[in-house]
């Protein structure tokens, strides 16, 4: 009986070890498309420790405007993916303290005057009008 229960737990992880990564890429790919890029590779880092409960790795895209970026970022199932370095989708134009404070990573069209709106300011450099209260 003990042997019956050893295996069938043997297998289980060994199952688990052979799906896992197939899903952290999948929620990679899903997370980088999100933010409009297209993934080229994403390589495992067996030898980096992500922490405790995540495994790391190296993922090569190109972003929505074209440029070609190679980030690190850590993933699993209960907590999504946490990008690493210091280049997460998104961030090819502005910071990513910028993007985070604005909530936007791109300009956008004032609605009083028609001027762009940098990413990283809320105010209209051209006319003044602002989406944020002040």
């Amino acid at each position: 009986m003990d042997i019956v229960l050893w295996s069938l737990v043997l297998a289980f992880v060994i199952s688990l070890t052979v799906a896992m990564p197939k899903y952290d890429r999948q929620r990679i790919r899903e997370n980088v498309e999100a933010h409009g890029g297209k993934v080229i590779d994403i390589d495992s880092v067996w030898l980096r420790a992500a922490g405790r409960y995540g495994r790391t790795y190296d993922v090569t895209y190109t972003s929505r405007h074209g440029k070609r970026i190679t980030a690190t970022c850590m993933t699993s199932m209960m907590r999504g993916v946490q990008w690493i370095s210091d280049r997460p989708p998104g961030s090819d134009r502005v910071t990513p303290d910028a993007a985070e404070e604005f909530g936007r990573s791109e300009a956008i069209d004032c609605i009083a005057c028609g001027a762009k709106i940098p990413a990283e300011k809320t105010r209209c450099p051209h006319c003044g009008w602002s989406y944020k209260e002040n």
